[in-house]
């Protein structure tokens, strides 16, 4: 994949702008509209009353509504200097033995590997807010407890470091283990990298998270059908009675239902 532009990256940036504006129209409220975006805090905020009641119902006790806003394939958690993996100005750049880049970090690789499984750590760079919110661009919103988020990062995620100076994290998917998070410096940018990036990874860490985690989920774009009521008749069972497969009545104290000409099925009302 080639470089992206100057142009390209301001339009994609605008397109998470829209995301966000798109999201605080369905969360927000006529008074509140707060929508971050530049700096490092939240990107959004649910201001919406019935929104915040229903996900206090579900994960119990919140910080506040603050949230961070992911969708696509691929997940950037931070851009720029990472110094509590690799001091940016104590790396060494040389080769590896089929001749790709390789960045030498000053920290051992087991000093890293602690870093990586503390909690502060990622709620620096990845706690963006109280919740995460994967927005799955079909008016579908998943959110998870960001904290919760963190801990299965920390507690679930096996580290590698592989001879290009790359750290990757592998989570279990289904029973199998799967390349989610990586680590990276980025020789063009000359900055660390961190995130759920190449290839589907971003999707890949939500559909891990949706299996494991406690999730609260919002789908604005369902179709609610409206249904004909059913009514069943009112009927009195003989015995050697005979109907048509599928004849259903019932009585004061049974629901009869016709399995095959004489055969039948009685259910005590009381059951249902």
């Amino acid at each position: 994949m080639g470089k992206m532009s100057s142009e390209q990256a301001s339009q994609k940036k605008e397109l998470g702008h829209a995301e966000e504006r798109t999201f605080n129209a369905y969360f927000g409220n006529k008074d509140s509209r707060d929508t971050n975006f530049s700096d490092a805090s939240a990107d959004n905020y649910i201001s919406n009353e019935k929104h915040q009641k229903e996900l206090k119902e579900k994960f119990g006790s919140l910080e506040n509504f603050s949230v961070s806003l992911k969708s696509g394939k691929t997940w950037q958690f931070h851009l720029g200097r990472i110094e509590e993996l690799s001091p940016l100005d104590q790396i060494k750049i040389t080769k590896t033995s089929k001749n790709k880049t390789k960045v030498v970090h000053k920290l051992t690789f087991d000093e890293q590997k602690k870093i990586l499984q503390n909690y502060s750590f990622w709620d620096k760079y990845l706690g963006k807010g109280s919740l995460l919110c994967y927005n799955d661009k079909e008016k579908k919103y998943t959110f998870f407890l960001m904290s919760d988020v963190i801990n299965f990062i920390t507690s679930k995620t096996k580290w590698a470091l592989i001879e290009t100076g790359r750290i990757k994290g592998h989570l279990e998917k289904q029973g199998k283990s799967r390349s989610v998070i990586t680590f990276e410096y980025r020789k063009d940018k000359k900055q660390f990298v961190l995130g759920a990036h190449g290839g589907k990874a971003g999707f890949l860490l939500f559909e891990i998270l949706y299996e494991n985690l406690d999730f609260y989920e919002v789908n604005f774009n369902s179709k609610v059908t409206k249904q004909t009521p059913f009514k069943l008749p009112k009927g009195t069972f003989y015995s050697g009675m005979k109907a048509k497969i599928g004849t259903t009545f019932f009585d004061n104290d049974y629901l009869y239902i016709c399995l095959d000409g004489t055969k039948w099925r009685k259910i005590k009302l009381q059951d249902l």
